[in-house]
């Protein structure tokens, strides 16, 4: 019954830091040294920090991968990816769980020589999505033309990136030898 699908998953822990800035706008009525000892960079230096804030995460993967779904020639890929923030700075809102779905999908049709994709993400509680969709073209053995789009709707910045205004639509070609 399962012949032919990889079962995957994978975990990994991490501290990931961010650097406090200085900000060009300071408090009103605050000016130079004041300014900067008002500012976070200087709220945290003063308080004994070093300027950085840091989360502790785990990260994990479960997924599956089939190159004859349902029929030959039909590759599936799908994933849940989780992050679970573990610890973190009080100064740092956060939610403890970001969850992903990730698919890769491939239909190759007359002996591979054309194909049609679709791969992406879906950041679940942002309700942010990166897709895209692609049709190749193989007329040689060493030269792949492909025509698709990039779809990426949501918040502006999310965990996955920068959203809501990067769409793109693209020819591409690949030549080997």
């Amino acid at each position: 019954m399962f012949w032919g699908i990889t079962l995957r998953g994978e975990g990994a822990y991490y501290t990931k830091g961010k650097y406090f800035y200085y900000s060009e706008e300071p408090p009103a009525g605050a000016t130079g040294l004041t300014a900067l000892l008002l500012s976070p960079l200087g709220k945290d230096l003063v308080a004994g920090g070093t300027g950085a804030v840091e989360k502790n995460y785990g990260e994990w993967t479960a997924g599956f991968d089939d190159h004859d779904f349902v029929f030959d020639d039909l590759y599936l890929n799908l994933q849940f990816n989780q992050k679970v923030i573990i610890k973190h700075e009080e100064t740092l809102s956060q939610d403890k769980y970001i969850n992903h779905v990730l698919w890769n999908v491939k239909y190759f049709m007359v002996n591979k020589k054309y194909c049609i994709s679709t791969k992406g993400a879906y950041n679940i509680k942002d309700k942010s999505l990166y897709g895209n969709g692609e049709f190749l073209v193989k007329p040689a053995d060493n030269l792949e033309l492909m025509v698709g789009a990039w779809i990426m709707e949501g918040k502006e910045d999310t965990d996955i990136g920068q959203f809501d205004h990067n769409d793109m639509v693209y020819i591409a070609g690949k030549l080997t030898f």
